[in-house]
């Protein structure tokens, strides 16, 4: 029990040092884009500088502003209620988003915009 304090404190530091690590390396201009959801083909995102809009089939998109701090994302939309999710993977093809609280996952992969 002694060596459980220390232990946990040691263990807690990792944790943190990692996540500073990863945070400074995260490259946040690779959210910009259109991404095409994995389990639904019609739920369509478009990441801009300035704005998060989805898209669903043919109905009115809805836009929100949204916030990245670190690998955490914040979509507001206009009365003011904000969303939050984690980033849990962002590459050039591929990005994963965890809905918090309720932990549901959101993939998606990079829309291809080049006409053969």
């Amino acid at each position: 029990m002694k060596y459980f304090i220390p232990l946990f404190f040691a263990l807690l530091y990792a944790v943190t040092i990692e996540a500073q690590k990863n945070e400074k390396d995260f490259n946040h201009k690779l959210i910009l884009g259109k991404w095409i959801s994995m389990d639904d083909k019609n739920y369509q995102l478009e990441v801009t500088d300035s704005t998060f809009i989805e898209h669903y089939e043919d109905d009115n998109p809805d836009i929100f502003k949204y916030e990245l701090k670190g690998q955490k994302l914040y979509k507001t939309e206009p009365d003011g209620t904000v969303y939050e999710y984690v980033i849990m993977s962002l590459s050039n093809d591929i990005l994963v988003l965890q809905y918090l609280p309720r932990g549901n996952l959101l993939s998606f992969k990079r829309k291809n915009t080049q006409k053969h």
